[in-house]
């Protein structure tokens, strides 16, 4: 396996000619998450551990974490090998436990696998994990969500997180749901606005973005 010592000091496994790279560049965005010594991190969306190992920097207690794809999560096994404080649902979180089907991407970015099915991708079956469940069961004090339209199927929309949720990152998907000609309606925004009232203080907002066709936005908020 191939490897990069550029960040956080310690060895970060990826996948050459493919966008892992860039993925771990990016991970230096989250560094808010885990300002003020937080204790359990809980990560929907895996992929090989990045964000994980650098929640690991900050002196975090516990790490919860949910990752279907199987390349992914050999790669996110051996990035956290030496980590004795995380926990890998090799699985998709949703409403409930069970099977659902996961399409995997076939190009270059591994991080854009998704529960929602799209020309091209390979379809396979893996578990699924009562999110609201564990989550209850975890109270995490920092929440990400990043699975590519899968947290359309969580009913963020309608329920509230756990009140030990003090920060919360999460990437919504915009196209394919989003209205171009009335942004301000649909699943999107809905989604959108059910996290701001709960996480008022903005830390990061790229809301502004659909005034565009884009894929995504990511809005990251603490509570007050």
């Amino acid at each position: 396996m191939e490897y990069t010592e550029k960040y956080y000091g310690q060895k970060m496994y990826y996948i050459p000619n493919t966008f892992d790279l860039k993925i771990i560049s990016e991970q230096a965005g989250y560094k808010k998450l885990f300002e003020n010594n937080p204790k359990c991190f809980f990560e929907l969306g895996g992929n090989k551990g990045y964000t994980s190992l650098l929640a690991s920097t900050y002196g975090v207690n516990k790490i919860i974490s949910f990752e279907p794809d199987p390349t992914n999560i050999k790669y996110y096994k051996q990035n956290t090998k030496n980590l004795s404080n995380v926990t890998l649902y090799e699985g998709m979180a949703s409403h409930g436990d069970g099977e659902n089907s996961f399409y995997i991407n076939q190009g270059k970015n591994h991080g854009l696998h998704s529960r929602v099915k799209r020309r091209g991708r390979k379809e396979i079956t893996v578990k699924s994990y009562d999110f609201w469940k564990i989550i209850e069961k975890e109270q995490p004090d920092i929440l990400k969500i990043d699975i590519e339209g899968g947290e359309y199927f969580l009913n963020l929309e309608n329920k509230k997180l756990p009140a030990s949720v003090k920060r919360i990152a999460i990437e919504i998907d915009w196209k394919g749901w989003g209205d171009l000609k009335n942004p301000k309606e649909g699943k999107p925004y809905r989604l959108y606005n059910s996290i701001k009232k709960q996480f008022p203080k903005v830390l990061k907002d790229d809301s502004k973005n659909w005034t565009q066709f884009n894929w995504s936005m990511v809005y990251i908020g603490e509570r007050l």
